[in-house]
């Protein structure tokens, strides 16, 4: 089967736009910093977070189980993108407390 990664097939399976932009603009509002995203999605979410992070003080870090999705982000990403990915379950980060 065909599986399309495409903006409006994705928009149309995932949140509504108007949902999906209020979290955007509820994370980008805030001061720079680090963020953790909990597996790759599908569409250019990871791109517009990366975005609204200051590269220079900023990170936004994405944890995936699967390699594809990692890899699929890796081509969607700019060279000099702000965001680190990491392959792992993310029900078993070991992170600092407070982290």
């Amino acid at each position: 089967s065909y599986f399309s990664d495409a903006r409006q097939v994705i928009d149309g399976q995932t949140w509504p736009a108007s949902l999906r932009d209020a979290a955007l603009q509820e994370i980008c509002s805030k001061e720079c910093g680090r963020t953790l995203q909990v597996a790759c999605v599908y569409g250019d979410l990871t791109q517009r977070l990366a975005r609204c992070h200051c590269r220079a003080t900023s990170n936004l870090d994405v944890v995936d189980v699967a390699q594809i999705q990692l890899a699929n982000l890796r081509r969607k990403l700019s060279k000099d993108s702000n965001v680190r990915l990491y392959r792992g379950d993310s029900a078993a980060l070991s992170l600092p407390t407070g982290s």
